[in-house]
């Protein structure tokens, strides 16, 4: 059954509400708060209708996805959008209820069967890496991969689903559609979608349905070579130490996404990024000492502090502040 969309079109805000013909198929799926509705456009490219319901929470996701989708076309249009992210289409806010439109390619993959056969195995982890690649230099934390937010129409991977999705280094919500998700911690950090990605593809390579990241630590290490080397460092219970997602394109031998040439390319977002990490590692220093000399000060009050000892404190803090300045000068610049 072809309807008519009133959408504001991705890209063309200026123009306001403008026709969109999509042909549903009757296919309906509850996301949560959110109703789901599934068909083609009038180019035959698979689409999903997303629509808040009557929970107030719902019209807060509704807006959360179409500002993330919003952001990633911004980010990632300097080439070809990539395939591996779902792209917004258009939306509706003023409409009871708001609805956005976009792309939704093939089957979540948790109605494959499992294992994968090979032939499906390697395009779906290779196609995994550089959706991280993509995320991170959008500045984007998905906060919900998982078997059901990435669809595979046997050609291809896609991430869908960015209604939890921040910005990197804000607080991550918490939601009440999510009753068996543990509250988030702190701000949203990339390192979150890598430990979530980790899960996939230690179950995609496994076939072991675990999903305690301390867990999965204990058995990587009776895994073969190929899971080790790939998804080493990933579950480190401290993020500022998991790899990248350009060491993971490295481990799988993947020219990054981003450069024409192949190579490894610095944006924005990684010097940003870059930035960040090491603010907050010597931040974690800084707390570590505190805590240190909080525990310690009775003692050091009684012995007498010699000159040679107070110039090298004086010289450490002097250091580490330089370098402090220096990182976020280069990550700013």
């Amino acid at each position: 059954m072809t309807e008519q969309l009133q959408l504001i079109l991705a890209g063309d805000f200026g123009r306001g509400l403008q026709t969109y013909d999509v042909e549903f198929d009757g296919r309906r799926r509850l996301d949560g708060p959110l109703l789901s509705r599934y068909g083609r456009n009038r180019v035959n490219e698979p689409v999903a209708l997303r629509s808040a319901g009557p929970d107030p929470e719902s019209v807060v996701l509704l807006r959360r996805e179409v500002d993330a989708l919003t952001r990633l076309r911004g980010r990632l249009t300097e080439r070809r959008y990539p395939t591996q992210l779902t792209r917004l289409i258009g939306h509706n806010p003023d409409h009871e209820p708001p609805y956005l439109l976009r792309t939704n390619r093939g089957e979540p993959l948790s109605r494959l069967e499992m294992p994968l056969r090979a032939d499906v195995l390697g395009p779906v982890v290779d196609d995994l890496v550089r959706i991280l690649r993509y995320l991170a230099v959008s500045g984007l934390v998905h906060r919900r991969i998982g078997l059901s937010t990435l669809h595979w129409d046997g050609e291809g991977l896609q991430l869908v689903d960015f209604e939890h999705a921040v910005l990197s280094g804000l607080p991550a919500p918490a939601c009440s559609c999510c009753p068996n998700r543990p509250p988030p911690e702190g701000t949203a950090r990339r390192q979150d979608d890598l430990l979530d990605a980790g899960l996939v593809l230690y179950r995609l390579f496994t076939n072991e349905d675990v999903t305690d990241p301390v867990e999965v630590r204990r058995r990587l290490a009776l895994q073969d070579v190929v899971v080790r080397d790939l998804l080493a460092g990933v579950f480190d219970p401290d993020r500022t130490r998991r790899p990248d997602p350009l060491a993971l394109l490295r481990r799988r031998k993947l020219p990054d996404p981003l450069s024409g040439s192949g190579r490894p390319v610095t944006t924005i977002a990684d010097r940003e990024t870059g930035g960040v990490e090491a603010f907050e590692r010597l931040r974690a220093e800084q707390r570590a000492f505190a805590a240190w000399y909080q525990q310690n000060a009775h003692v050091l009050l009684k012995e007498p502090v010699s000159p040679t000892r107070v110039k090298a404190i004086v010289w450490t803090s002097v250091v580490g502040l330089v370098v402090l300045v220096v990182v976020l000068w280069g990550a700013l610049s």
